[in-house]
């Protein structure tokens, strides 16, 4: 159940933040007519980014929304809680407390004893 959660997160689309006013693409293309950008960087030139930024009505509100649900759920879903893991396996999330069980499950299989305590 708490998967569908996934679905609230991603359900969002570009066009709800992101609106172009096509009239102000007028001469975009006439750049690409003079230079050929498979010999130009895009971290170079900067034109498309640079236009994409005059151009664009960017809806921040709804981006630092859409971004808050994005680490909401990412949040839990590293903490299991998405998952409903037992807090007990929170302790796997500790750095050091895995490789010490796994050298510890390890003494005890060569020993030959029980991994249960």
């Amino acid at each position: 159940m708490k998967i569908s959660e996934l679905e609230k997160v991603f359900d969002l689309e570009v066009r709800q933040l992101i609106q172009v006013d096509n009239r102000k693409l007028d001469g975009f293309i006439e750049q690409f007519k003079k230079m050929d950008c498979n010999q130009t960087s895009c971290s170079r030139c900067l034109y498309c980014e640079k236009f994409f930024e005059k151009v664009a009505v960017v809806d921040k509100e709804g981006v630092k929304k859409a971004s808050k649900k994005v680490k909401d759920f990412s949040e839990r879903l590293l903490t299991g809680e998405i998952f409903e893991a037992p807090r007990s396996h929170l302790l796997f999330r500790m750095p050091l407390a895995k490789p010490l069980l796994k050298r510890l499950i390890r003494w005890r299989l060569k020993r030959g004893q029980s991994i249960r305590p």
